[in-house]
C-alpha cells in the first residue's frame, strides 16, 4: 500500500476518512459470543453472533452441529437446501427479525451423516431493511428435523 500524496486528503476529508478507518478495524476486533448445548451426548449445537455491533451494521449469525460421538449420526433435515430460521427479539421479546418470515420451505427430507467429529455449517446475514434502535438482543435458531428441531441459543446481540 502507498502513502497518500501529499495534499491528496486533507481537512475535513481526512477525518472522516481516517473516522472510517478507525470504524472498520474496531469492527474486526469485536468478540463473537458464543453458546454451546449438547444433546444427548452426541450433537454440539453452537450459535455465534458478534457481541456488539453498531446500529445498521449486517450481523452475521453462524450455526455449527458437530458430532462429538464416537459413531455417525444421521440428521434428518428439510429442504433441498437445509431449512434454518434464526430469530432477533428485542428487550420486550417483540421479534424484530426472522430469517424465514414469509418464505416457503420446501418439504423434501434429507439425509446428512455426520462421522465423529464432523460438523455441519450453516449461516446468514441480518442486513436491516430498517436499522434496529440501540439496545440488547436475543439471537435463537431453530432447524427443522424429522423429529424435534434443533435449538439454538439464546445469545445476546448488543446494537449501539
Amino acid at each position: 500500500m502507498q502513502p497518500p500524496r501529499t495534499g491528496a486528503c486533507s481537512g475535513p476529508g481526512r477525518l472522516l476518512v481516517l473516522s472510517l478507518l478507525t470504524w472498520s478495524c474496531t469492527l474486526e476486533r469485536i468478540p463473537e459470543r458464543v453458546i454451546r448445548a449438547t444433546s444427548d451426548d452426541t450433537l454440539k449445537l453452537e450459535l455465534s453472533v458478534p457481541g456488539d455491533v453498531p446500529s445498521g451494521a449486517p450481523v452475521e449469525v453462524r450455526l455449527e452441529i458437530t458430532n462429538i460421538s464416537d459413531r455417525a449420526v444421521d440428521l434428518h433435515l428439510t429442504g433441498r437446501e437445509i431449512a434454518f430460521d434464526i430469530m432477533v427479539k428485542d428487550a420486550a421479546d417483540r421479534t424484530v427479525w426472522r430469517r424465514l418470515s414469509g418464505v416457503a420451505t420446501q418439504s423434501i427430507l434429507q439425509l446428512k451423516t455426520l462421522m465423529p467429529g464432523e460438523s455441519l455449517e450453516l449461516s446468514d446475514t441480518w442486513k436491516h431493511r430498517f436499522p434496529p434502535p440501540p439496545g440488547q438482543y436475543a439471537v435463537t435458531a431453530e432447524i427443522p428435523t424429522d423429529a424435534a428441531p434443533l435449538r439454538f441459543g439464546p445469545v445476546s446481540l448488543r446494537i449501539r
